[in-house]
């Protein structure tokens, strides 16, 4: 079975602020899930859990305050890690650049004041499709390592692990799911069935992965978009771990790059799209009116600047509600157009 020797198993789930549903029913469903996994990391010793995005994490923040310090802790001591840096994930290509940078700023600063961790780890699961000056973006905004799963033909024969390079000459150490981010989800209605189809997935990702990457580990995700976390994973990972010489290790993304040897990696330049270009033209007035108020937000503030040095009032907080509107249409479910009927309706009026 190839020259892989450990999987780091990833427990995640992607999370949507609006698709099929709408932001309410979207903010119910991570509660679940967060409560669940919080079960988990307290019982279990080695489960492991990661986070994308701050609005997937704010439903449970706001709710459950007694749950705060727990969370902080389980997040210092390395057995929950949050990713991404962002509000939301939002598309790379259709925003301003200073409406993607404003992703992290924000994101970032939510963060670090309520969590006290700053992320190290890009987190580009789902997005449609990269630029080829994102390296140097994220590495501006502190990141040292990046992960995506859209850009490239699943059949491709790219590295699985690499170091993107920008036209500035910025690198970044990257790992692409080839076999997606959606992983270990055991659909079936038996237990033992759900068992042995995480063994045949196992299989199947070192067979088809193991031959992308020049090194001797894969990274492995449990769990889909809006996935409850599952004690099989656990169950699962013990029983195969018996009975196979590649042991699994339920871990986190950083735990994974910061195991790897990043002399075995080549380096790549260029970009990674596009995929699923329809969503350049569908539901064009979102794209339109997105443009128009990352534009004239951006002209606000500096007249307001202006305003300031002449003795007038800063208006952060009405900006800050703006930017606020702004970075969750650009989620890209939503400025892609590939929402519901009141998903876009919801856009216009933000």
């Amino acid at each position: 079975m190839a020259k892989i020797e450990k999987i780091y198993g990833i427990p995640h789930f992607h999370f949507d602020v609006e698709w099929w549903k709408e932001e309410s029913g979207y903010a119910k469903d991570s509660i679940t899930i967060l409560l669940k996994a919080m079960s988990l990391l307290e019982k279990y010793e080695e489960f492991r859990y990661t986070i994308d995005q701050v609005f997937s994490l704010l439903p449970f923040w706001e709710k459950f305050h007694e749950k705060r310090r727990k969370l902080i802790e389980f997040v210092k001591s390395g057995k929950v890690e949050i990713v991404g840096g962002t509000l939301c994930a939002p598309d790379e290509n259709i925003p301003y650049g200073e409406s993607l940078i404003r992703q992290f700023l924000y994101g970032k600063r939510w963060i670090k004041k309520n969590i006290g961790v700053v992320p190290e780890v890009a987190w580009e699961i789902d997005e449609f499709g990269h630029p080829e000056q994102l390296p140097q973006i994220l590495k501006k905004c502190g990141f040292k390592y990046l992960a995506f799963a859209r850009g490239i033909e699943w059949d491709s024969k790219h590295d699985l692990d690499f170091i993107w390079r920008a036209p500035d000459g910025s690198e970044i150490v990257t790992h692409w799911f080839s076999a997606h981010y959606s992983g270990m989800i055991g659909l079936l209605p038996s237990k033992n069935m759900r068992l042995k189809s995480y063994e045949n997935e196992i299989i199947a990702r070192v067979k088809h992965e193991g031959e992308k990457t020049p090194l001797n580990k894969l990274m492995v995700p449990f769990g889909t978009d809006f996935s409850v976390p599952k004690e099989e994973w656990i169950e699962f990972v013990r029983v195969w771990n018996n009975n196979n010489d590649i042991k699994i290790k339920l871990s986190t993304p950083t735990e994974f790059f910061k195991n790897i040897d990043n002399n075995k990696l080549n380096v790549f330049e260029g970009e990674y799209n596009p995929v699923f270009t329809g969503c350049y033209e569908s539901r064009e007035k979102i794209k339109k009116l997105a443009r128009e108020s990352q534009r004239k937000v951006i002209d606000a503030e500096k007249f307001s600047s202006i305003a300031y040095l002449l003795g007038f009032p800063y208006p952060s907080e009405t900006i800050e509600k703006i930017w606020i509107n702004i970075l969750k249409n650009d989620f890209h479910d939503i400025i892609c157009g590939t929402g519901t009927d009141k998903v876009y309706r919801n856009a216009i009026r933000r």
